[in-house]
């Protein structure tokens, strides 16, 4: 069994108050179902990372959940004393059970025979006809609230814990009561059971198993500083997990007598822990409303992960992929594992059915009464020796964040510092470049002025080139204007050159024809 997980996603269930009280995953499709305060039933599809419906219908706290044999059926225990059955294709409700008179708390099936087992605050243990819903049997003898119920995989046993601070055995073919398993200094919370093995988690923080056959105490886990809120065994018996209400899961194996995972998941209690039927998968839940899905390996973890694009009711999924695995850091001297000394000698008895009920309650309870005060000295003791190595892990903790803090200060001095030595270099720059562009604009200035100079030089230029063209031709037209009134008379018509005076063609007062002709200047 890996004793490294991987957070395949956190799904919140989005309650506007309370928490998740309790989950069943169905071995037929992977459909995860979660319930809580609010009322409301969430049926998720694992595979697809999608939530596929909400299921509306108890009016109280919904405290219980399973899913039938074939996978078809998904029925609901609440406050409301009401047993609903839901059919998981067409998201409705398709059955109704009206027998307990107090809060239904627990359910289980006994699929051999396709019978709900259920148990209440009204101290009963009932039995109903999944076809008809007919009550088959009610199973009597607890004291106090029946909290957790399980029925072996061999159909045999049906299990009950309540806050009596005793768990029973019950014969799941003759429903007759076959041992009270004693132990538990406070109220138990939760039970679950193998072919062999009967396992309860209590208020008193120890976990207790028994033999289901002898009904004899075998092995007691002292592991726990708070009391024990949800257990489940794996599919091959040989590891368990456990969840508390200080948030912790812890996964034991059970053939080495190992911890081998221990991680605080939740803010806040565990209150239900359930393990897919290759036990690749541990689903958990707690009172902080989310519900946890860890993987077992990195091959399952992206066979959660890979469908990126999935509808949704609400915000409720946020798939997160770690890049590694939790890390649990597991103390030796934080658990322990102690065998249990009650044996019985059955040879020298003549005695059978109830009478050996009887005696072996006799011994069970004077047994437990002996390791009553054992129980309560070795609890102190490991609860010092728990609070020593959690005061070690705060103080490594503390140490490895002052560390962090103080890389992260040196980080951030070299930043600073670096940032610093950029600023100076930006600021020399700058200063390089204000006075590259200074000079820049004075050329720029000078060169500008030189070529208004030149402009109004030019101007000047061309105003006196215009004055001396306009003062040479109206000194032309004055001599020209001189010459023409000066040979107007004779009817001759003139035009002045540097050459001296041409004639034109004209004819005299005698008739005669002229030609023109150049009359030259005196010198």
């Amino acid at each position: 069994m890996s004793n490294q997980w991987w957070l395949a996603r956190t799904i919140n269930s989005d309650s506007s108050w309370g928490g998740v009280r309790t989950l069943a995953v169905n071995s037929q499709s992977l459909d995860l179902a979660s319930a809580g305060d609010d009322h409301g039933i969430k049926i998720i599809d694992i595979t697809r990372n999608k939530i596929v419906s909400t299921l509306k219908g108890h009016t109280g706290s919904i405290r219980s959940l399973v899913f039938t044999p074939d996978g078809k059926t998904l029925v609901s225990g609440s406050d409301d004393s009401r047993i609903l059955l839901w059919d998981r294709f067409d998201k409705k409700q398709i059955g109704e059970i009206r027998s307990h008179t107090n809060s239904v708390t627990t359910l289980a099936t006994l699929k051999s025979k396709n019978l709900l087992v259920s148990g209440s605050d009204d101290l009963t243990i009932k039995i109903h006809n999944l076809q008809n819903f007919q009550e088959v049997a009610v199973l009597k003898g607890h004291s106090s609230y029946i909290q957790s119920l399980s029925v072996s995989p061999n159909q045999k046993w049906i299990v009950s814990g309540s806050c009596d601070r005793t768990a029973k055995i019950w014969s799941a073919t003759s429903y007759q009561e076959m041992f009270t398993l004693y132990g538990h200094s406070s109220d138990i919370r939760c039970v679950d059971c193998n072919d062999k093995i009967v396992v309860a988690g209590s208020d008193d923080g120890d976990i207790i198993l028994w033999n289901i056959e002898s009904g004899m105490p075998e092995v007691t886990i002292y592991g726990h500083l708070s009391s024990v809120r949800s257990l489940v065994f794996g599919k091959n018996n040989q590891i368990m997990a456990s969840g508390d209400d200080g948030g912790n899961i812890k996964i034991w194996d059970l053939s080495s007598k190992e911890l081998i995972f221990d991680y605080k998941l939740h803010s806040s209690g565990v209150s239900s822990l359930v393990f897919t039927s290759d036990d690749q998968v541990l689903v958990s839940s707690g009172w902080d409303r989310n519900v946890n899905v860890m993987a077992s390996s990195m091959s399952m973890l992206f066979s959660l992960n890979k469908a990126q694009n999935y509808q949704q009711e609400g915000s409720l999924v946020k798939p997160i992929i770690e890049s590694s695995p939790i890390k649990s850091v597991v103390e030796p001297e934080s658990f322990r594992f102690e065998q249990e000394s009650l044996t019985i000698s059955f040879s020298d008895l003549q005695i059978s059915g109830d009478d050996l009920r009887k005696y072996l309650k006799k011994c069970g309870q004077e047994y437990a009464s002996r390791r009553k005060e054992e129980r309560s000295k070795e609890r102190i003791r490991m609860r010092g020796v728990s609070l020593e190595i959690q005061k070690i892990r705060e103080e490594r903790l503390q140490k490895e964040q002052t560390q962090r803090e103080q890389r992260e200060k040196e980080r951030k001095e070299q930043v600073a510092r670096e940032r610093s030595g950029r600023e100076q270099e930006e600021a020399r720059q700058k200063l390089i470049d204000q006075e590259e562009r200074e000079r820049k604009e004075k050329v720029y200035q000078e060169r500008k002025e030189q070529a208004v100079r030149e402009r109004l030089a030019r101007e000047q230029e061309e105003a006196r080139q215009e004055q001396k063209k306009k003062a040479e031709e109206s000194k032309k037209k004055a001599e020209k204007g001189f010459w023409d009134e000066l040979f107007s008379g004779d009817g001759r018509s003139y035009s002045s050159s540097n050459d001296g005076t041409y004639v034109k063609d004209y004819q005299k007062k005698d008739g005669t024809q002229v030609k023109g002709y150049n009359r030259k200047k005196s010198k």
